[in-house]
């Protein structure tokens, strides 16, 4: 396939920045948001996030399924960016700046309201992420290209959330606490930034050379003999029969479910134990921070070592951070040890953005080379859902753990019952998996030099059905 240029590359990533300026950040803080300034109680939010799992789990794949289909039909995925994009920002205005609600007045808003406009805020979200991540993985299988887009991607979603909790220390806010004029001042700034970015993205870089004509053709008139319910089993099929993309998803479930009970704790464990509440935003910063250079970081070292073992070397860092923590003491002395481990976990589960994208569409070129069909779309769309169902049942699990050891959050001192059961979930089980992750990444079955071999031979398929679609 061809390789697209760096600056090319760069644009790519645009969006990527537009809609994690939306979603990252913000979504950290909206159930607190919603509780203190909306009315809303924690059982509410906690039952919109289960629905909104629920409704992610039936649409994402439909989605993923749609934009393949998109894809072998036109040959291009860019309306369906376009469109996710432009709902996305719409709904986030009425999702963060809730239509009629005057803070002055003090009532609650309605629980109908809030999913409603969550549920279709995760929908438009899938509309635009999905499509997005499957082009870039058809724009080029070179390691350079897709190194350099996935590397720049990853710092565009990274860099988002910095800004965002940097939008509260502005000398406008009277506090550096984070209100709803926050989100106001993001969807603001978002209705400037996603149509530029999504205009100079969709103008700027190509779509990828179809991929082999005659096989399309082949593909097409194979489908219009089925009905479409049976074209969608035969595709799903096709996602079972691919053992390496199994084996990611197993990686990829581990790490992320790992990742999300740790985080979902970062609360208690800054507060209750720690003691320094006040240093909140800058472990948050910190994290975010650090993943920008961590994500060039990742994209060099995939080119050099291969994705693979450059994701492998991630979650060992990221593990290794989250170990480190156990060793903390509380107190104000805490802060920058506490803020170092927070770097290596947060920098280090970066290399799932980079390595591991770039893992996943070396399998998407597998499954292209081995059953002759694109499924790009269907298996980012199943790994955009693990993302979703992660943070969810990995924060859910967490806190539930830490409920059943017995940590007590309304004590004022933390014994030492109560230490191991905030420690178990947050550090100790997460680490774990995080290493069991990175064994079952090491045994993908699908090398470096194998997907090299992949991406030369689809090459040829492409050069000879143009050759033979110009004879005829």
């Amino acid at each position: 396939m061809n390789q697209n240029t760096t600056s090319q590359n760069i644009i790519y990533a645009l969006p990527f920045f537009s809609y994690s300026l939306l979603i990252t950040g913000p979504m950290a803080v909206m159930p607190g948001l919603y509780v203190k300034y909306f009315g809303l109680s924690i059982g509410a939010i906690a039952l919109a996030k289960l629905l909104a799992r629920l409704f992610d789990g039936i649409t994402d794949p439909l989605i993923g399924y749609a934009s393949d289909r998109y894809q072998h039909r036109y040959g291009t995925r860019k309306p369906l960016i376009i469109v996710g994009g432009v709902l996305l920002l719409l709904i986030g205005a009425m999702l963060y700046i809730p239509y009629g609600w005057e803070a002055q007045y003090s009532q609650s808003l309605s629980f109908s309201y809030f999913l409603f406009f969550y549920l279709a805020f995760t929908l438009s979200w899938t509309l635009m992420k999905v499509p997005l991540l499957a082009w870039g993985a058809d724009l080029s299988s070179d390691v350079q290209g897709r190194s350099q887009r996935f590397s720049f991607s990853a710092i565009a979603i990274s860099s988002a959330p910095v800004m965002f909790f940097v939008i509260p220390f502005f000398p406008v806010f009277e506090s550096t606490e984070v209100t709803p004029e926050t989100l106001k001042v993001v969807v603001y700034v978002s209705v400037v930034l996603m149509p530029l970015f999504l205009f100079v993205c969709m103008r700027s870089v190509p779509d990828p050379p179809r991929y082999p004509e005659l096989l399309r053709k082949q593909v097409a008139e194979e489908v219009q003999e089925i009905n479409r319910w049976d074209r969608f089993k035969k595709v799903v099929r096709l996602v079972i029969a691919n053992k390496p993309l199994l084996v990611f998803y197993l990686a990829y479930g581990l790490a992320g479910l790992g990742n999300s009970m740790s985080s979902g704790l970062t609360f208690f464990f800054v507060d209750n134990y720690l003691g320094i509440a006040e240093k909140l935003p800058y472990a948050f910063i910190m994290s975010f921070g650090v993943s920008v250079p961590a994500s060039w970081f990742w994209g060099v070292l995939a080119k050099k070592i291969g994705a693979k073992s450059t994701w492998c070397i991630g979650l060992f860092l990221c593990s290794i951070g989250l170990a480190g923590i156990c060793f903390l003491e509380p107190g104000e002395a805490a802060l920058w040890p506490y803020l170092v481990c927070n770097g290596l976990i947060g920098g280090g589960y970066m290399s799932c953005f980079v390595a591991g994208f770039m893992v996943l569409s070396n399998i998407a070129d597998y499954g292209k080379w081995k059953f002759g069909q694109d499924c790009s779309g269907l298996y980012f769309a199943f790994a955009g859902t693990m993302i979703k169902f992660n943070l969810s049942v990995g924060i859910a699990v967490g806190l539930l753990l830490t409920d059943w050891l017995g940590f007590d959050p309304e004590a004022k001192a933390v014994s030492s019952a109560s230490r191991a059961a905030l420690f178990i979930p947050y550090s100790v089980l997460p680490t774990i998996l995080l290493i069991l992750a990175t064994i079952v990444i090491s045994r993908i079955p699908l090398s470096t030099r194998q997907h090299a071999d992949i991406g030369r031979r689809l090459d040829a398929e492409t050069r000879v059905a143009a050759v033979s679609i110009a004879k005829q």
